[in-house]
């Protein structure tokens, strides 16, 4: 006789071919009500970082308008600062070109000054060199019997006289020149000295007129 499974008894209707189907329907409906909790935990989870980061970024909104504003604050602080920084030193140049033109003048007037000071020293050597030159050659000429003279050709004569005890009316003299170099030339003695080139340049270095026509005397008066 075949018998229902509808028909079976408790311990039969939980298990047919061996599988039990109370433990499978309680195994399935713990791993939903697992998957369940653990989905509401997750959401929750989510929530909670989602909220978290939110803060944080309000808080870092916040605090970004915050530097914002002290940055703009700054900002416009260190603008008026170059402001004023620039007008002081567009002062300092206007002052620094004032200076220089005033120093560029003043120095012209010293400078002028300096050259009008240099003419008069100069016209003063001169005007001094001249009176002595012109005591020396006074003396010269009354102690050593000198005289001056031009010739036809432009030249200077210097005659001497006083040289021979002997004789002394004889005359010994000295022709020379000024060259266009303002150098002196000697174009001859009489009597005639030796190394007259020689002479010659040695006054144009040292150019000492008056201690040359001594030592020109001297020469004459060696030879007697």
């Amino acid at each position: 006789m075949c018998t229902s499974i509808f028909s079976l008894g408790s311990d039969d209707q939980q298990t047919i071919y061996g599988f039990n189907f109370t433990n499978c329907i309680k195994t399935k409906i713990i791993i939903k009500l697992q998957r369940k909790l653990n989905m509401e935990s997750f959401e929750i989870e989510v929530r909670d970082i989602l909220g978290e980061y939110k803060r944080e970024l309000d808080f870092c909104t916040a605090e970004y308008a915050n530097m914002n504003e002290h940055c703009e604050a700054d900002l416009f602080e260190s603008k008026e600062k170059f402001l004023k920084s620039k007008v002081q030193l567009l002062n300092i140049i206007e002052e620094v070109r004032n200076f220089e033109q005033e120093y560029s003048q003043q120095e012209k007037e010293s400078n002028a000054l300096r050259e009008r000071i240099n003419q008069e020293r100069e016209i003063i050597l001169k005007k001094a060199t001249a009176e002595k030159e012109a005591k020396e050659l006074d003396l010269i000429t009354r102690c050593l019997g000198l005289r001056i003279s031009r010739t036809n050709h432009n030249t200077l004569v210097f005659t001497f006289t006083q040289i021979q005890e002997s004789d002394p009316e004889r005359k010994y003299m000295v022709e020379l020149c000024i060259t266009e170099k303002n150098e002196y030339r000697l174009i001859q003695t009489v009597p005639p000295i030796k190394n007259l080139d020689v002479y010659e340049a040695k006054l144009n270095e040292t150019n000492n007129f008056t201690g040359f026509l001594i030592f020109v005397r001297d020469l004459f008066s060696k030879m007697f």
